[in-house]
């Protein structure tokens, strides 16, 4: 017999704690794509560098738990964040160089 498992992706904006409970008392799983709140961006950068685990090509991942502010229970979340082009991460000047 092969398994399968249903994953759910909610995207931003229609994330909600209702839809979460829903899928959870199903039994499946889920992710959230969001936007950078500040609040989540503060959870992920509280602890020393050395938290952030390699995930992939130039990515890192930190993992939290913590309850938004409008849910009534706490869930576990990840902040991935990834590494720019170098020609990407170049400071821009202001002034041009002679």
């Amino acid at each position: 017999m092969k398994w399968t498992t249903s994953f759910f992706r909610m995207d931003s904006g229609y994330e909600s704690e209702e839809i979460a409970e829903v899928i959870e008392e199903a039994g499946y799983q889920y992710v959230v794509k969001t936007k950078e709140y500040s609040n989540m961006l503060d959870k992920a950068y509280d602890r020393p560098v050395k938290i952030w685990e390699d995930y992939g090509y130039q990515k890192q991942a930190r993992f939290f738990c913590m309850k938004p502010d409008q849910w009534n229970k706490a869930r576990k979340f990840a902040v991935v964040r990834e590494l720019k082009p170098e020609e990407d991460r170049k400071q821009l000047s202001l002034l041009e160089s002679s």
